[in-house]
């Protein structure tokens, strides 16, 4: 005899995993940290290639009259500014990415645990179930 709350309970599981899925891969997957740090590493690599372009492109765009006026002790004076925008734009970009993956991490973490709490759940019924069989059948040799 199948028990109707537990086939809705059942139910509500299987509908939670499909449409929660992706969260509960993120969550069950990694740490916290390792999360984070991983999505900081790409975003750094991105950034970084994101960087380069850019200033190779400013680069080839004005590459005549830097090479005509090449004067090695002005390179220092051309790239600094250069240098310091990369690491401040670099500081901020890697804050943001920090706190929206920790968001993240923290939302998929939540519904774990609300996946979790529906399975526990789940597998209450069937000890309660299997007890109840047990009782049953002891009962009924006495």
């Amino acid at each position: 005899m199948l028990n109707e709350e537990k086939v809705k309970l059942m139910a509500e599981i299987a509908l939670y995993e499909k449409q929660q899925h992706e969260q509960l891969k993120r969550a069950g997957n990694y740490f916290r940290q390792d999360y984070i740090s991983s999505h900081l590493l790409k975003s750094f690599i991105i950034y970084t290639i994101g960087f380069v372009c850019i200033m190779g492109t400013a680069f080839l765009y004005q590459a005549e009259e830097i090479l005509t006026n090449l004067n090695l002790e002005e390179w220092d004076e051309l790239l600094k500014p250069w240098g310091i925008a990369y690491l401040i734009g670099l500081l901020g970009y890697l804050f943001f990415v920090h706190r929206t993956y920790k968001i993240r991490y923290n939302r998929a973490a939540r519904v774990m645990r609300l996946y979790i709490a529906k399975l526990k759940r789940l597998e209450r019924r069937y000890e309660f179930q299997e007890k109840s069989k047990e009782l049953a059948k002891g009962g009924t040799r006495t």
